[in-house]
């Protein structure tokens, strides 16, 4: 499995990119880069994690609950951005936490560059053409670093998916996604 994620780096440089960051916005070397992990076309919903982030670990249970709603309708993929991931951590994460759906190691930060993500956990609800219909927060817990809500008054994400399949028009596609800044190393 580890030869199509180089072998796609190396034909994409020889197609003349000369950087990740120009590479960013092309919806088919993010298509490529799914595929090569072993997603299927299709609506997604990513959404990038950290193993050590407390955020991360207290909305795997909203995570798993919007796996039950809408599992069938919007694949979900997990993505580690990290030079320290491996896929033991990944495994035991989310076998810890009950994770169902795509894992992705991106040691390279392709996708994070790509949908310009800093912070865990920050959420892109995708077409089937990887266009991002949504970015950013889950919900509206977190006010801001240390202080959280008593109740959520917000459903990001359970809204946008609703109107997603629903194929009506995502009336906040963006919010600021707030939490543990993304592991660059």
């Amino acid at each position: 499995m580890q030869m199509k994620p180089l072998f796609l780096w190396i034909l994409l440089l020889l197609v003349g990119v000369a950087s990740a960051q120009e590479l960013a916005f092309d919806t088919k070397a993010r298509s490529a880069f799914f595929e090569s992990h072993g997603v299927p076309e299709g609506n997604k919903l990513v959404i990038f994690m950290s193993t050590v982030c407390p955020l991360c670990k207290n909305y795997t249970t909203i995570l798993n609950e919007l796996s039950t709603k809408y599992g069938e309708k919007i694949m979900l993929n997990y993505v580690f951005s990290g030079r320290e991931y491996n896929q033991k951590l990944v495994d035991d994460f989310s076998k810890q936490y009950n994770l169902v759906g795509y894992k992705i190691l991106d040691t390279a930060f392709f996708l994070s560059k790509a949908y310009q993500v800093s912070v865990t956990p920050e959420v892109i609800l995708l077409d089937e053409k990887n266009k991002a219909c949504y970015q950013g927060a889950i919900d509206n817990w977190l006010e801001g670093l240390g202080r959280k809500r008593v109740v959520v008054t917000a459903h990001y994400l359970d809204d946008a998916i609703k109107q997603f399949i629903s194929n009506k028009p995502i009336s906040v596609p963006k919010t600021e996604a707030k939490g543990c800044l993304l592991n660059d190393y």
